[in-house]
């Protein structure tokens, strides 16, 4: 979100934009609240960054983020995620050019988490020394799906913090990780379309547009064809794949979502102080029969009611 303000704000004063996974004048909900002036974004900017501050794990030799939940592919809670590591210092690095060098005091261990196994708490998934690769999904018990965008993601912080720096860590970080993704690029290809994960799942229409951008910088900033070759095939699937195959990720997504809600929904429905409401409600504005049976529904639900409760 800090990023956000940094591009839309030109707080670097040369026009410089940071490509981001989202468009936050759309997300979240509360984007009534985003900044209107250059001060106000300023001061949300280095708010991001206390925030982020606030929140790192230290684990010795090494700092993270770290999320407190359980999310996709397995992870428990405690999972860290290269992409948000490398994004999280690009905006350190940012306000620290603002603010002063505090901002960037935890960089360098935040930086190591980059080469720490996922087995020892890191971001880095070396099961294949062939293709070390920066999990989006960094957890001892994920899958290790090799999301695609949450890498480039990752090389594309590097290569900018090892820009801002002059590190050699983030440099040579960069440099294993590009050659990780050349090697398993073609297993990205499902001919007509991007594979989110190295699984195959099809990409949503959002991550396939990230993908080719992700692409776009990559080549720019290594002139590698083999990028190119990929960037071109992506974004010619684009311009030919029917409408109802580019929504097909977006429609199961909001298939999943519908059948939550409506798992959600039925438990309301079925919840004792629901129905208690309900009976009140047909007692008063549909009276005669209703009020007559009132007692006993109430008494009935009462039943009902303790019996769920004894068996909890």
């Amino acid at each position: 979100r800090g990023l956000w303000y940094w591009n839309e704000f030109n707080l670097s004063g040369c026009r410089e934009r940071v490509l981001l996974s989202y468009d936050w004048t759309k997300w979240p909900i509360n984007r009534e609240r985003n900044p209107a002036t250059v001060d106000s974004a300023r001061t949300m900017l280095i708010s991001c960054a206390d925030w982020l501050i606030g929140k790192l794990t230290d684990r010795g030799s090494y700092l993270i983020w770290c999320y407190d939940y359980p999310f996709a592919y397995g992870v428990r809670a405690g999972w860290g995620s290269a992409q948000a590591q490398a994004v999280g210092v690009q905006l350190l690095l940012r306000v620290s050019e603002l603010e002063g060098a505090s901002y960037s005091e935890p960089v360098e261990r935040l930086l190591r988490a980059f080469d720490v196994p996922i087995e020892d708490g890191g971001l880095l998934d070396d099961s294949d020394p062939q293709v070390p690769w920066f999990e989006k999904f960094a957890s001892l018990d994920s899958q290790r799906p090799k999301v695609l965008n949450g890498m480039l993601f990752a090389l594309l912080g590097l290569h900018d913090v090892a820009e801002r720096t002059g590190l050699e860590a983030p440099r040579r970080q960069f440099n294993v990780g590009l050659m990780s993704v050349l090697r398993l690029i073609e297993r990205y290809d499902l001919g007509d379309w991007s594979a989110y994960d190295i699984q195959g799942k099809r990409a949503s229409s959002h991550y396939h547009s990230i993908h080719i951008a992700q692409l776009d910088r990559l080549f720019l900033i290594t002139g590698d064809r083999r990028l190119a070759e990929y960037l071109d095939r992506f974004a010619s699937y684009r311009s030919a794949e029917p409408r109802h195959q580019v929504f097909k990720a977006e429609n199961d997504d909001l298939r999943k979502e519908r059948d939550k809600l409506e798992s959600e929904l039925s438990a309301v429905s079925n919840s004792i102080s629901y129905r208690l409401g309900n009976l009140l409600v047909d007692a008063v504005c549909s009276p005669g029969r209703n009020t007559l049976l009132l007692p006993y529904r109430l008494v009935r639900l009462g039943i009902e009611g303790l019996r769920k409760f004894r068996n909890r």
